[in-house]
């Protein structure tokens, strides 16, 4: 039978994903709300703002979802610079507009948060759910605060997503290099310009990371703080490698020092997973060749088509 299901964010990267998963598992009780829509269950859509508590709390208790899954929020790290007191504002006052709607309607509904790994401090190891946290950005403390407000709840997760990658995922360096690397066709621009590859992060396809998350969510002994990655150590260089590999791309790497707002850039961010595979959940199934493979050739097929259009114009 389909759950009436809520879900925030629902045009953004991971939710996007997870509507469309959703729909995959014919979920046809979903509802929908985006930065400035809501879109029912039934198919009409009207606007909403999240941030007003009381129009939040009337959509909950009408919907009476059996689950809210809570994306929604600004996501960039180096926007959340430009200002700062407002980002914050904005993210935790969405937050505080799911809690209080819950805790007034009914306070078992089941709310998973989408936080990230930026609330963590620095770590040369894989970093523990109970690790030192210590944002060092806005976006980061946006995530904790509201990480502070949701473990109030009777019924919720935390997920701390690490490096969630996908082919509709913009403004990151996989995005960047993919770009760059689709204009070498129409040019004779030969140099791959990079910025610092020497760290190491830890690489999940959004796929997998959607499928643990549902898994995890339907485990009802499940409670608290999830991180969600591969916990496999991957170093930029070598994943920029991979990439033009895949791509069969001869060409120089330039690895410059990109002017940065935030001053750290912490050289390893790996999760530690042993706590949500101790749930028995699905594993992970794409390697990252195979994610890359994915998200070079759909944006190289974008492109293709795009170029086309242009061309018959």
């Amino acid at each position: 039978m389909s759950e009436n299901i809520l879900i925030t964010g629902a045009q953004g990267f991971m939710g996007n994903a997870l509507v469309a998963f959703l729909e995959s598992l014919n979920q046809k009780n979903l509802t929908k709300i985006t930065r400035n829509r809501i879109f029912e269950s039934n198919g009409t859509f009207h606007d909403f703002d999240l941030q007003d508590p009381e129009k939040t709390f009337e959509v909950v208790k009408r919907v009476r979802p059996k689950i809210i899954y809570h994306l929604g929020g600004l996501s960039s790290v180096t926007t959340s610079w430009a200002d700062p007191v407002n980002y914050v504002n904005y993210n935790t006052a969405l937050s505080k507009s799911i809690i209080s709607a819950v805790e007034r309607a009914d306070p078992s509904i089941r709310v998973v948060f989408f936080s990230s790994s930026a609330v963590y401090g620095d770590k040369i190891t894989p970093l523990l759910e109970d690790d030192y946290l210590a944002p060092d950005t806005p976006y980061g403390m946006s995530k904790l605060l509201s990480e502070l407000e949701i473990s109030r709840l009777q019924n919720f997760l935390i997920i701390r997503p690490f490096s969630i990658i996908g082919s509709t995922k913009k403004n990151d360096a996989l995005d960047d290099w993919i770009t760059q690397i689709l204009k070498f066709r129409s040019s004779t621009q030969n140099t791959l310009n990079v910025g610092n590859i020497n760290v190491i992060r830890d690489f999940l396809s959004v796929q997998d990371a959607i499928q643990m998350v549902w898994d995890l969510s339907n485990v009802s002994t499940a409670q608290g703080v999830y991180n969600l990655g591969s916990g496999i150590p991957v170093s930029l260089k070598f994943a920029v490698e991979l990439l033009l590999e895949i791509a069969d791309i001869d060409c120089l790497i330039n690895q410059f020092d990109e002017p940065r707002i935030r001053k750290v850039d912490k050289q390893f961010v790996v999760a530690d997973i042993a706590k949500i595979l101790g749930h028995k959940i699905s594993l992970p199934m794409n390697t990252l060749r195979e994610t890359l493979e994915e998200m070079y050739q759909t944006r190289k097929m974008n492109q293709t088509r795009l170029d086309l259009m242009e061309k018959n114009d």
